[in-house]
């Protein structure tokens, strides 16, 4: 390769992982890609799983018009993408693998790619991997007088290909993390109650401290993949029918209940409280607005609401909340220990935290402290 196709293989990479971490770069980037491989345009496309549309999407020397109305209804029936599906994640594709020349002549959907897409008729393309499963595709645009992507077209795009494929994935990755740039979260941080965010797809985006103690002591709830299940029996339903009104909007507002349940404890008294509504996420980049739900946790032990308020002041951690709360029961170490599924010596260590926390000096001082005038 000539030492000036390298500098601009160096530039595009450069310009890509810059990208990852500041989206208004994209469209220099995608810029040095033509410029590099040496095609017409490209186009940087999300299909959104629900619709099966083109949402969203970065594009540099393609008629905006025409891709209107491509990553609208036109998209469910290319032929292009239809046949690019079954080839596997990075594998290149283009017309030939599907079409002959005599067919795009008389092809419907050829003819108005060139008609409206200012004379654009052939493709390179391939599916990227990405971080949360999304069907997305890096192509390239060739005009009818540049004919089919040629063999320095196919090595250049490959050659750059894994660093798009990884530029997005960053992408992708930092953009769950500017959830906390783009809310104010915060105050989050002084409640005294689990908090826990998710998206539309139900996948845990942020948690406060208590939420974290929560599902560190993983005796009420876990997280795998993202995916947040309740250990109770019948909670978890209770929780995905919540989750899917609130995040589908399918209740009456006068029936909010709906959207909330108690978690009995194993000695039959209320020992948790959950509410889950309807949060409005940000958009970042390749992720546009979208609707999640934030679930509220509240434990006022044992249905004890006075206990709650006591401890609220001492800004206890939820997993520390928990111990004070069965401690308060008549609980001893050993039953806790049990109970929280936490080695003795972990549930002392909280223990001693809430003495100090409360400003008391033994278990005994503790229990008085929270069963007086509840």
């Amino acid at each position: 390769m000539a030492e000036g196709s390298e500098g601009r293989y160096n530039g595009l990479v450069e310009q890509l992982y810059e990208s990852s971490v500041d989206h208004t770069k994209w469209h220099d980037a995608l810029q040095r890609l033509i410029n590099f491989v040496g095609c017409s345009g490209t186009h940087l496309a999300f299909v959104d799983p629900s619709s099966g549309l083109i949402n969203p999407d970065i594009y540099v020397d393609m008629p905006a018009e025409m891709l209107s109305k491509y990553n609208g209804e036109v998209v469910k029936k290319c032929p292009r993408i239809t046949s690019a599906r079954r080839f596997p994640v990075g594998t290149l594709c283009y017309d030939y693998q599907h079409i002959d020349e005599r067919e795009i002549a008389r092809n419907e959907y050829y003819h108005w790619l060139g008609k409206s897409g200012d004379n654009i008729q052939y493709y390179l393309a391939a599916q990227l991997q990405t971080v949360d499963g999304t069907e997305a595709w890096s192509s390239l645009a060739f005009r009818a007088h540049e004919g089919h992507a040629q063999t320095k077209h196919f090595e250049r795009f490959k050659k750059v290909l894994p660093h798009i494929n990884r530029a997005v994935r960053l992408s992708q990755k930092i953009g769950h993390l500017r959830l906390s740039d783009a809310l104010d979260l915060q105050p989050l941080e002084t409640l005294n109650v689990a908090v826990l965010i998710v998206n539309k797809k139900g996948k845990l985006v942020h948690t406060n401290n208590p939420g974290n103690e929560l599902l560190a002591a993983g005796a009420l709830l876990e997280c795998n993949s993202g995916n947040i299940r309740f250990k109770a029996p019948g909670a978890n339903l209770q929780y995905q029918r919540a989750l899917n009104n609130s995040i589908n909007g399918q209740y009456d507002a006068t029936d909010a209940a709906d959207n909330s349940f108690n978690i009995i404890g194993s000695n039959n008294r209320l020992r948790y409280q959950v509410s889950v509504s309807a949060f409005k996420l940000p958009g970042v980049i390749f992720q546009n607005a979208e609707t999640g739900a934030i679930i509220l946790i509240e434990t006022p032990g044992g249905g004890a609401t006075g206990r709650s308020n006591k401890l609220a002041r001492f800004s206890l951690t939820a997993a520390e909340g928990e111990v004070a709360q069965l401690l308060a029961e008549g609980k001893s170490v050993s039953e806790v220990s049990t109970i929280r599924q936490r080695s003795p010596h972990t549930i002392k260590s909280q223990v001693k935290s809430i003495l100090q926390k409360t400003n008391t000096r033994r278990q005994s001082e503790l229990v008085h402290l929270l069963l007086s005038d509840c």
